[in-house]
């Protein structure tokens, strides 16, 4: 990083500069003649560097013989003095200024008044053009940016928030996604289909909370498979009874000792009695008459009461050798009766035909598991109402979004003020000196100095003042 240094003139120095021109102009250093008299005869032109002489009491510092060619001689070593030029084609004598100069200040005393203007123009205050002051505020005034959002919400809902760059002075937007912080449409949505689910022991096919409820429903309702009432017939390897038959309910396979059934009831049949035959009849109700081709079979079943319609169903029909009538076993018996409670908050259970079918009412977020605790007991596990409560809290909330928000906006600040320019006053006749930073620069938010040129400003000391009149 270079650092360009410029000299300025401030009013002390200009001070010292105006008393010293002032000497000089004054001295016989400058041989500019302030007053002019001629004698009484008007024979001698008398040349004073004083002001307002006084003929016969000041001593002039130069003598003309008028009528002589000794007049043009003063007068050419005079031009020569000044840095004047006789230019024979206008008949007069002229000065050459530094290009720098206005075009119409050909004077001693025009360049001078030239240059306390643009002295007195450096020095002026904020408003005044060309001053130090105002090229520094319009400097400072142009580093203004129009306000700009540094969060969005995309159309699914996900919340991006940005970071900040700088450039060239100005702060906008950050182009570095890795600098973006990222919330998930849950923090707009609320929806249960957004929000993730873990399931650590495997137990859940879905990912998120949405479908491992619909999962869990149809688990509920069960299946043909958990109302399967079938009888197997358990006699080989027994000694004790003639026959053994075992009444399973649940999936049925060919072997049931493997099945994924629930044992419900043995039919032990003792030796004393042979079975001939067994079957599952359907008995159904009319008007008091049971079809299955028994005129008998009502009273076999109810004994002396009357049938009903509550008596239709499945019944194990068993033939006895030596017996007329068959026996009935109602297999009804065997199978629970459920119901289900009606005006559920959360999860409606309905049954109908003997199957179970469950709708999701409304359940409360705090039932339902955002992130699960670390390890048993460890109590770090948040539930989605926690989590939503959380997001929207407040910017003092840890864990809000107003909260990250805040923090990142309030990490933005500079641990101290960032100088664009410093003042350092000179000591023993040195010269003061003004340091401009000649950019700024941000990192990740924070402005700093930047790596642009340096201007270094220093006034211009009595000794340089002097030097010039040496």
């Amino acid at each position: 990083m270079a650092i360009i240094t410029k000299s300025f003139l401030d009013l002390t120095g200009l001070t010292t500069y105006d008393t010293a021109i002032k000497e000089w102009a004054n001295s016989v250093n400058q041989l500019g003649f302030k007053t002019a008299l001629t004698d009484a005869n008007g024979n001698y032109l008398y040349l004073y560097v004083k002001s307002n002489a006084i003929l016969g009491t000041d001593t002039p510092d130069a003598t003309i013989a008028l009528g002589s060619g000794e007049l043009a001689d003063k007068l050419d070593a005079l031009a020569s003095v000044c840095g004047a030029t006789w230019d024979s084609t206008e008949g007069e004598y002229v000065i050459s200024l530094d290009a720098s100069f206005d075009a119409g200040t050909d004077t001693i005393v025009e360049a001078l008044n030239e240059l306390k203007g643009q002295i007195n123009i450096l020095n002026g205050s904020d408003s005044t053009s060309g001053s130090v002051a105002k090229t520094v505020k319009d400097a400072i005034d142009a580093l203004d940016v129009t306000e700009f959002p540094i969060a969005e919400v995309d159309l699914s809902g996900v919340v991006t928030i940005h970071g900040i760059k700088e450039n060239n002075g100005a702060v906008a937007v950050g182009t570095n996604i890795t600098n973006d912080i990222v919330l998930e449409e849950i923090a707009t949505t609320g929806a249960a289909a957004d929000v993730s689910i873990v399931d650590a022991g495997g137990y859940i096919t879905a990912t998120d909370v949405e479908g491992a409820l619909q999962e869990l429903a149809s688990a509920a309702s069960g299946g043909v498979a958990s109302k399967t009432i079938y009888v197997t017939d358990n006699s080989a390897g027994q000694s004790d009874y003639a026959k053994v038959y075992k009444i399973w309910q649940g999936a049925h396979a060919p072997d049931a000792v493997t099945d994924p059934a629930t044992l419900i009831g043995t039919i032990n049949i003792p030796k004393d009695k042979v079975l001939q035959d067994a079957s599952i009849v359907d008995i159904t109700y009319d008007d008091g008459s049971l079809y299955d081709g028994l005129t008998d079979v009502t009273e076999l079943i109810v004994g002396s009461g009357t049938a009903t319609e509550a008596d239709a169903g499945k019944y194990l029909k068993m033939e006895m050798q030596n017996v007329t009538d068959p026996l009935y076993v109602n297999l009804q018996v065997f199978v629970d009766v459920y119901t289900v409670e009606s005006g559920a908050s959360e999860i409606q259970l309905a049954l109908s035909n003997h199957e179970f079918s469950a709708s999701v009412v409304s359940i409360d977020g705090a039932k339902i598991v955002y992130k699960t605790e670390t390890s048993a007991g460890a109590g770090d596990g948040e539930t989605v109402k926690a989590a939503l409560t959380r997001l929207d809290g407040s910017d003092s909330t840890t864990g809000s979004v107003a909260k990250k928000i805040k923090d990142a906006i309030e990490a933005l600040d500079t641990s101290s003020d960032v100088d664009i320019a410093t003042y350092e006053a000179g000591t023993s006749g040195a010269a003061d000196v003004i340091t401009l930073t000649g950019s700024l620069q941000e990192v990740n938010g924070v402005i700093s100095a930047g790596s642009g040129d340096t201007i270094t400003l220093s006034t211009i000391t009595t000794a340089q003042i002097n030097s010039l009149f040496s």
